[in-house]
């Protein structure tokens, strides 16, 4: 939300369309994100059985009934996730049109390695 241009597309009538683990109920707006957890932390480091470190995976879904304005809005959800850490996993996305919706879809998946004794996920 802190990046204006996700903001502008996603907010409208005083609320936004950020959505978490399934989308919203009723008619869909036109641009929404969809944030869910891929699976749950899996331990990557532990030290005298304790977990010390995680690996988190994300999905991203912007789905949009404009192509392009998903493709942008996905390119800056990479660009805002960068600096936190996570990186695109390859291979993992998707780019569909569903015409049930009339939304395309363009899902990726965002990959976190936490910094040690960061295990709170």
């Amino acid at each position: 939300m802190a990046d204006q241009t996700i903001l502008q597309a996603v907010f409208n009538n005083g609320r936004h369309a950020i959505h978490y683990y399934q989308e919203p109920d009723g008619t869909l707006p036109k641009t929404l994100i969809l944030l869910r957890p891929y699976q749950p932390p899996e331990p990557t480091k532990s030290v005298s059985n304790e977990v010390v470190q995680q690996e988190v995976i994300v999905q991203i879904d912007v789905q949009s009934t404009d192509r392009m304005t998903c493709k942008m809005l996905q390119a800056k959800v990479e660009e805002n996730l960068r600096p936190l850490g996570f990186i695109k996993l390859n291979g993992q996305g998707l780019d569909e049109y569903f015409a049930e919706t009339k939304h395309f879809v363009d899902a990726r998946r965002y990959r976190l390695i936490t910094k040690l004794y960061e295990t709170r996920y």
